[in-house]
């Protein structure tokens, strides 16, 4: 990467940011976020390492467990990124208009990646410090899984999102995906199920991973060398990046053209426009329904992961409530109003990324405004309590139902509200604090 003028530049805006607003507001913002997940250890420490305290008999299956869990959250959250950074980038516009090698423009993307992703490897470990209880090494390993399984997701999803170009246009791959597009272009259908792909393989090489980590635990040689293994398909996989680069980076940008085409030729102009929910905006009040309509669609394009992340949460939900356990309820009722304070976090973005343009056609309105926002951000939250008070239903009847939607619909009212209010002052070194303080009092509630 010596030389790139694209690495250059990223420095370059980065060293400028840190003098135009200086080293505080980073320090703050790293600190409230170090602070809320130091909150938040003894919530994920009840949740999911209630067996520390158990015979060790059962520690090996809990381990795999543990770490296979957040092996797939770090994996599926490194591709969507991944995703938005190769194929819709705004950059790729502007850099697909010259002789550019896009080998390096590849490459430069997944450093910038894999830098701003660190922070995810200092969460878990800070969300792992129960398991010093079992000793250091336990801890360190979990941490040491954590980033060999990013760094693998990391070189998949490259991998996986330019092969998808291929697929998108390729006679073999037509049948299949026309049998599970849906409604979607062909070519969007080989993208949207990428991610998948990359979570089903990077998922069972993090198994096979965290498989390493008791193996060492036990001291059996073989555990270092599974360990090691999803660095050693990472760097496999990393060879043929820069061949899929060349032959596939440009194409993307037509094949995505292509679908975007597709789109257009909509003849009506508001169903083009047309976002997740937006047509729950016609149930407002005038003046609110427009800047809920706005928010709607600046969430659905600029910050998506965001709003379809509720969805993976809620199926999180659900998997915690199927289950006769008694204490299943307050499991499920814990994820809710985590997931809900976590996802809630979209409003601080939404306040801080709004194209110059939407506030000088729609200027900011107080009170409208707000409502609007809370009204938006609750309704992306709504599957995280209905798929969880589905679960609950099913296994403990109307009682547990009414325990996870109540919980639920306070936790998501009081998340989205806070989100709002605190996204112009205070923002995420306020908010963070505040939530991990209100999900740690949940539990202690649910789960007493």
């Amino acid at each position: 990467m010596t030389g790139s003028p694209l690495l250059a530049a990223w420095r370059a805006r980065t060293r400028n940011r840190l003098r135009a607003d200086g080293p505080v507001p980073t320090l703050l913002s790293w600190l409230g976020t170090i602070a809320a997940l130091a909150l938040a250890a003894p919530i994920v420490d009840e949740m999911f390492m209630g067996w520390l305290a158990g015979p060790p008999a059962a520690h090996h299956d809990a381990i795999l467990a543990l770490l296979l869990r957040s092996g797939i959250v770090i994996t599926g959250w490194v591709a969507l990124d991944t995703y938005t950074a190769l194929i819709r980038d705004g950059d790729r516009e502007i850099l697909a208009l010259w002789p550019i090698d896009p080998a390096r423009t590849v490459r430069f993307e997944l450093l910038r990646l894999a830098v701003s992703h660190l922070w995810l490897v200092v969460a878990v470990g800070v969300l792992f410090l129960p398991l010093l209880a079992l000793g250091p090494l336990l801890w360190a390993l979990a941490v040491v899984h954590t980033l060999v399984t990013g760094v693998l997701a990391l070189s998949l999803s490259a991998a996986v999102v330019l092969l998808a170009v291929d697929a998108s246009d390729s006679p073999t791959w037509r049948p299949l995906l026309d049998l599970v597009r849906g409604q979607n272009h062909p070519a969007q259908a080989a993208f949207i199920y990428a991610p998948a792909l990359v979570l089903v393989i990077g998922g069972a090489t993090s198994f096979a991973a965290a498989t390493g980590v008791t193996r060492t635990l036990e001291g059996q040689p073989i555990g270092v060398v599974l360990l090691a293994l999803p660095l050693v398909l990472a760097a496999a996989v990393a060879t043929r990046v820069p061949g899929l680069a060349r032959r596939n980076w440009f194409r993307a940008g037509h094949v995505m053209a292509e679908v975007d085409a597709r789109y257009a030729l909509i003849e009506d102009q508001e169903e083009r426009l047309g976002v997740y929910l937006d047509w729950t905006a016609r149930f407002l009040p005038p003046r609110v329904a427009v800047y809920a309509l706005r928010d709607l669609r600046h969430g659905w394009r600029q910050r998506r992961t965001w709003v379809t992340g509720a969805w993976l949460v809620g199926l999180a939900a659900l998997v915690a409530s199927w289950s006769s356990d008694p204490v299943a309820t307050g499991r499920t009722a814990l994820v809710v109003a985590a997931g809900s304070w976590w996802l809630a976090a979209v409003a601080l973005r939404l306040a801080h990324d709004e194209p110059e343009f939407q506030q000088a056609w729609l200027p900011p309105d107080g009170r409208e405004q707000a409502v609007a926002r809370v009204y938006v951000v609750g309704l992306w939250l709504a599957p995280v309590v209905g798929l969880g008070a589905l679960g609950t239903l099913f296994w403990k009847g109307v009682a547990g139902f009414a325990v996870v939607v109540g919980v639920g619909l306070v936790s998501s009212g009081v998340a989205a509200l806070a989100a709002v209010l605190l996204a112009r002052r205070g923002g995420l070194v306020v908010y963070g604090p505040l939530a991990a303080v209100a999900v740690l009092s949940t539990a202690q509630g649910v789960l007493s």
